[in-house]
C-alpha cells in the first residue's frame, strides 16, 4: 500500500504503533491495516510538507540560513576590525592628553 510519503517518515510513525498493529517476519516489516489506518491519522493533512522532494527542500534551506550566517559572521568581523581600529585611535588620542 502506498501512503505517498517517504520511508523515513513511515519508519517515524511505524516506531509508536503497538504490536498488533506492525510486525517483523524475516528481516522486513509489515504493518497491518490497522497500523496504516493509523499511521494515516498521523499525517499531516498538508502533502507538501511530506512530499518526497520535502528533504531536498529543507537542506536547501539550512545551505541558505549557512550561507546567511557566513555573510553575517564577515560582516560581525568588519565590525570587530572597526572596533579595534578605534580603540587604538582612542588611546593613542589619550596618550597625548596625557602627555599634555
Amino acid at each position: 500500500m502506498e501512503l505517498g510519503v517517504s520511508k523515513d517518515v513511515v519508519k517515524y510513525h511505524q516506531r509508536k504503533l503497538n504490536a498488533s498493529e506492525s510486525f517483523r517476519m524475516e528481516g522486513k516489516i509489515y504493518i497491518t491495516p490497522a497500523g496504516v489506518e493509523k499511521i494515516k491519522g498521523g499525517l499531516r493533512k498538508d502533502k507538501e510538507f511530506y512530499s518526497v522532494t520535502f528533504e531536498s527542500k529543507l537542506l536547501s534551506q539550512i545551505d541558505e540560513l549557512r550561507s546567511n550566517q557566513w555573510h553575517h559572521e564577515w560582516n560581525l568581523k568588519d565590525v570587530v576590525k572597526k572596533i579595534d581600529s578605534l580603540d587604538k585611535k582612542l588611546d593613542a588620542l589619550l596618550e597625548t592628553l596625557r602627555s599634555l
